[in-house]
């Protein structure tokens, strides 16, 4: 009597390549995100998500990446402190004078 063995079906080839290009996308935004932190000085205040955004960077890829940049990144010291440099440099009408804002009273 002949045993019937079931056949092991193969992944399919595009899959496979698939597969391979999510992992390359997702270690390419870990590694964004962690040379933005750590070559470019966008440090978060909290320690730990300087090791949070890039882990989760390995299985979301460019969305995180792009939660980064539009959330993470503005919680960083250097991002609030540019910040509040373009802000003030940014508003050259708004310093007055002490003379044109002090009144004598009568």
């Amino acid at each position: 009597m002949a045993q019937l063995v079931p056949a092991v079906a193969e992944p399919a080839q595009w899959y496979h390549w698939l597969s391979w290009a999510m992992l390359g996308l997702g270690f390419a935004s870990a590694l964004a995100i962690l040379v933005d932190e750590l070559v470019l000085g966008y440090r978060q205040h909290m320690g730990i998500m300087n090791l949070v955004h890039p882990v989760t960077a390995l299985y979301w890829g460019p969305v995180w990446v792009w939660a980064y940049c539009t959330r993470g990144r503005k919680a960083s010291s250097r991002w609030t402190h540019d910040e509040a440099l373009r802000l003030t440099s940014s508003s050259p009408g708004r310093s007055e004078s002490p003379s044109s804002t002090s009144r004598s009273r009568r």
